[in-house]
């Protein structure tokens, strides 16, 4: 039997092991990496990090501090003893020079902060020259939401709510969602901000919910697309986005202009 969650679990699955493979590859690249987890939440995905990279030291920022409580409480619970965590606002914090970062993992936030530029140039001044980014968001142009939007027209909105109602599926109205972006929008973005995408990949077209669940159909179609499709291709296919990048050594005059 199907259950409500099981394919919001198996999309959230798919989402930290795309995560972790690049956060092994650049921790590979550089063993003696300091890396930040912009907004951390309660701290699971870094502390999964932690306890598998134990020669590198990792660093968790949220302004929630609730979840920063929480997220040393796991610390202390499982004994990390290379993590530290601490309630701060991202767009205040200044570390010296020798403090910066050689990675930044930065998780379903982006798409919660307005100023996305002015965020993106952020993370870039908090890595060190080379250093990875490693930055998953909800994809704007997901070929299903496309789909949906241009047949339902004018009304999609209350239908979104409906949905939002019945099924209890909160992403799927973008609750909290002000700053959605494309991949090709996103990688622009980037590039202005000093980056260079490496590598991009997708998860699953639909995150999930008893309205995917709750249908075979649905499901079934969901599940088949994801097995069958590129993990690194035909992005429009995926709920999320994973970038992988690399901050340049510095900024040409070309990206300055862009």
């Amino acid at each position: 039997m199907i259950t409500a969650s099981f394919s919001a679990a198996y999309s959230w699955n798919i989402l930290v092991k795309e995560i972790e493979q690049y956060a092994e590859t650049a921790l590979v690249e550089k063993p003696d990496s300091r890396v930040l987890e912009i907004g951390c939440g309660r701290g699971k995905l870094l502390a999964m990090l932690a306890q598998k990279h134990k020669k590198n030291k990792f660093f968790g920022i949220d302004i929630d501090k609730a979840a920063i409580i929480a997220a040393q409480t796991l610390k202390k619970k499982n004994r990390i003893k290379n993590v530290e965590f601490f309630a701060a606002d991202i767009f205040s914090y200044c570390p010296k020079n020798k403090d910066l970062f050689e990675v930044v993992v930065c998780s379903e936030v982006l798409e919660h902060i307005e100023d996305t530029d002015n965020f993106l140039e952020k993370i870039s001044f908090l890595l060190k020259p080379g250093g990875k980014l490693i930055l998953s968001t909800p994809n704007k142009t997901n070929l299903p939401k496309l789909i949906f939007d241009k047949i339902a027209g004018s009304k999609a909105d209350s239908l979104k709510k409906n949905f939002h109602r019945m099924n209890k599926k909160e992403d799927w109205m973008d609750e909290g969602h002000i700053a959605l972006q494309g991949s090709r929008e996103l990688e622009k973005r980037l590039a202005r901000a000093g980056f260079a995408v490496k590598s991009v990949s997708r998860t699953p077209p639909l995150y999930g919910g008893r309205w995917v669940d709750n249908s075979k159909i649905i499901y079934n179609l969901n599940f088949f697309a994801d097995s069958l499709l590129p993990r690194h291709r035909l992005l429009g296919f995926g709920w999320d986005m994973i970038f992988y990048a690399v901050k340049k050594q510095e900024k040409s005059e070309k990206d300055n202009e862009t």
